[in-house]
C-alpha cells in the first residue's frame, strides 16, 4: 500500500533498485511490510503507463529523430509544426517535388496530344476528355487495394516503392511521342493512374502517425493542401513555360526525376510504419486476405456515424471535375492566338487554380476549431457557395482577366472543401481502418471527377455547348450540393459530433500494442498514474 502522508515517525524503507523513479516525478516511501512486493510490481506498472508514448520513440515503431515524444503542451502553430517534426518535413518536401513533377507531365501530356491530332484539333476536346478519364478512373478500380496496402504493410516502404515504379512512366511517354501514338499515350497515362491509386491511400494516411496532435494535424493537411496548390501554381506554370521553350521532353525527364527525389526524402523519414492490427493467417492466400480486409473495412463504414463524410469529397469534385476541360477551353477562346500564347494561357489558368487552392484554406484556418468540428463541416458548405459564385461568374464574364479571377474563387471553394474533409475523416476513423476510409474517399471522389470531366468535353464537342454556359450548368450543380449539404449540416450532423469518435483505440500499457499517443490514450495513461498513487 503505498503511503501518502506526510506526518513524522515513518519508518523510511531502503529504495530498491527496481523501484528507483527519476527525481522529476518522484513518488512518496514505501513503508517496509509484506506489501513491499507488491508496491515494486505497481511502481514497474505505473512507469509503463507513464513512458507508454517515449516507447514508442526507443523502439522506433513510428517516429524517429524525438518526433514521437508527447512533449509539453505548446501554441499549435506552423512553424513549431515544420521545425519540431523531422518526419513531417521529409514528407511534405516529397509530396512538393512529386506534385510539381506531375503537373509538368500533365500539361505536357496535354499538348503532346494536340500535337498528334495535327489538324483535327476540332475534336480535341474528346481525347483531352479521355486523357483526363485515363488519369482518374484507374484509381476509382484499384485504390481499394491501395488501402489494403496501406492498412496491411509498411506504409513508408509501399511509398518508396511506388515512387521507384513511378519514374518509369514519364520516359515511356517519349516512346508514344516516337511513334506518335495517341493509344500509347493513354496506355502510359493508365499506368501512371494506377501507379497513384496504390500511393495516395499510403501517403494520406500515414499523415496522422507523423503528426499526432489534433491542430497539428489539421495544420498539417492544411499545409499538404497548399503544398498541392503552390505547386499547381508553379508547377502548371512552368509547365506551360517549358513546353513552349524547351519541349515536352524536358517536362517529362524532370517529372521522372521528381520521383527519384521523392523515394529518397521517404527513405530519409526512417523507422516503421505498419499499422496492422488484424492476425495474419500465413496459410491465408492473399485474395482471401483482400476480401476480408475489404468487407471489414465497408462494415467499418456502414456501421458508423460518419458516413456521410465519405461522400462530401465526391460531391465537391463532381463540381470542379469539368475545370481542367474548359480551362483548356478558354486558354483557346481567342482564335488569334499562336500555339505559344495558348500554352501560356493554360498555365495562366492553372496558376489560378493553384493560387485558389492556397488561399482558401488560409483564409478560413482562423475560423475552423479541432476542438469544434461543426466549425469544420461549416467551412466545407461555405465552400459550395465559393464554387457556385466561381462558375457562374466564370460563365458570364468574358474577359480573360476576369475568367482567372473567377477561377480562383471556384479553386478557393475546392481546396476548402477537399482539405477540411479530409481533417473530418482523420478526426473520426481509426489509425488502423483510415487506409480503406480514405481509399473508397479519394475512389469516389476521382470517379466523380472522371465523370465530370467527360461530361463538360462532350457537351462542348457533341452537344455543341459553349464553354461559358457549361461554366453556367457547373455552377448550377455546385448550388444544389451547396443546400444538400447544408441541410445535412442542419439537421443530421449532431448525432456525428455528439458521439465519441476517437480515430485511436485506447490500450492498457499491459497490452503489447504499440500505436501512436493521442489525447484519448494519453488521458487513460493519466488517470492509471493516479489511480496508481492513491492506491486501491
Amino acid at each position: 500500500m503505498i503511503d501518502t502522508s506526510s506526518a513524522g515517525g515513518v519508518q523510511e524503507p531502503e529504495q530498491e533498485p527496481d523501484a528507483i523513479i527519476s527525481s522529476s516525478h518522484a513518488l512518496p516511501q514505501l513503508k517496509q511490510s509484506k506489501s513491499s512486493e507488491i508496491s515494486v510490481s505497481l511502481l514497474d506498472h505505473h512507469v509503463n503507463a507513464r513512458t507508454t508514448v517515449e516507447i514508442l520513440e526507443n523502439r522506433k515503431s513510428f517516429c524517429e529523430g524525438g518526433q514521437g515524444v508527447v512533449q509539453k503542451e505548446e501554441v499549435p502553430t506552423f512553424s513549431n509544426l515544420l521545425l519540431t517534426n523531422r518526419p513531417f518535413r521529409f514528407y511534405l518536401s516529397s509530396y512538393i517535388i512529386t506534385t510539381a513533377g506531375e503537373w509538368f507531365t500533365y500539361v505536357a501530356s496535354i499538348e503532346l496530344i494536340e500535337q498528334l491530332l495535327g489538324s483535327d484539333r476540332a475534336t480535341s476536346r474528346r481525347y483531352v476528355s479521355l486523357l483526363i478519364v485515363c488519369r482518374l478512373l484507374p484509381n476509382f478500380f484499384l485504390i481499394p487495394f491501395g488501402g489494403i496496402l496501406a492498412d496491411s504493410r509498411d506504409r513508408r516502404r509501399s511509398m518508396i516503392i511506388l515512387d521507384l515504379i513511378g519514374a518509369i512512366a514519364p520516359i515511356l511517354f517519349l516512346v508514344a511521342s516516337y511513334f506518335r501514338s495517341i493509344g500509347m499515350v493513354y496506355a502510359i497515362t493508365l499506368l501512371q493512374a494506377s501507379v497513384a491509386s496504390f500511393y495516395e491511400p499510403c501517403r494520406s494516411s500515414i499523415l496522422p502517425l507523423m503528426v499526432k496532435e489534433d491542430e497539428h494535424m489539421r495544420m498539417a493537411t492544411t499545409l499538404t493542401g497548399m503544398a498541392w496548390s503552390v505547386m499547381t501554381s508553379v508547377g502548371a506554370g512552368l509547365g506551360g513555360l517549358v513546353v513552349a521553350q524547351y519541349g515536352m521532353t524536358s517536362c517529362f525527364m524532370l517529372d521522372s526525376v521528381s520521383f527519384i527525389i521523392s523515394a529518397i526524402l521517404i527513405l530519409m523519414i526512417g523507422g516503421e510504419w505498419d499499422v496492422s492490427g488484424e492476425d495474419k493467417d500465413e496459410e491465408q492466400t492473399v485474395w482471401k486476405q483482400i476480401e476480408e480486409m475489404s468487407v471489414n473495412g465497408l462494415k467499418y463504414i456502414f456501421n458508423s456515424k460518419f458516413w456521410p463524410l465519405v461522400f462530401l469529397k465526391m460531391t465537391t469534385s463532381a463540381v470542379y471535375g469539368g475545370g481542367d476541360i474548359l480551362n483548356v477551353s478558354f486558354a483557346e477562346e481567342d482564335p488569334n492566338s499562336t500555339e505559344a500564347e495558348q500554352v501560356q494561357r493554360l498555365g495562366a489558368l492553372f496558376f489560378s487554380v493553384g493560387f485558389g487552392c492556397m488561399i482558401g484554406p488560409l483564409i478560413l484556418e482562423p475560423f475552423t476549431n479541432m476542438e469544434n468540428p461543426k466549425t469544420i463541416l461549416n467551412a466545407c458548405v461555405l465552400a459550395f457557395g465559393l464554387q457556385a459564385i466561381g462558375w457562374i461568374a466564370e460563365g458570364y464574364f468574358q474577359s480573360f482577366t476576369l475568367t482567372l479571377i473567377s477561377t480562383t474563387v471556384r479553386a478557393m471553394g475546392s481546396s476548402i472543401s477537399w482539405i477540411d474533409s479530409q481533417v473530418l475523416l482523420q478526426m473520426v476513423v481509426k489509425s488502423d481502418m483510415l487506409g480503406r476510409v480514405v481509399a473508397i474517399d479519394y475512389g469516389l471522389a476521382l470517379a466523380a471527377e472522371a465523370l465530370s470531366s467527360m461530361v463538360a468535353g462532350l457537351l462542348q464537342d457533341k452537344c455543341h455547348i459553349s464553354p461559358r454556359a457549361v461554366s453556367m450548368m457547373m455552377g448550377g450543380l455546385a448550388i444544389a450540393f451547396f443546400i444538400l449539404w447544408l441541410c445535412y449540416r442542419v439537421c443530421f450532423s449532431d448525432a456525428l459530433f455528439t458521439t465519441s469518435n476517437s480515430n485511436e483505440v485506447c490500450k492498457s500499457p499491459e497490452n503489447d500494442v504499440e500505436k501512436i499517443g493521442n489525447e484519448c490514450c494519453r488521458d487513460r495513461i493519466a488517470t492509471e498514474q493516479t489511480a496508481l498513487l492513491v492506491g486501491p
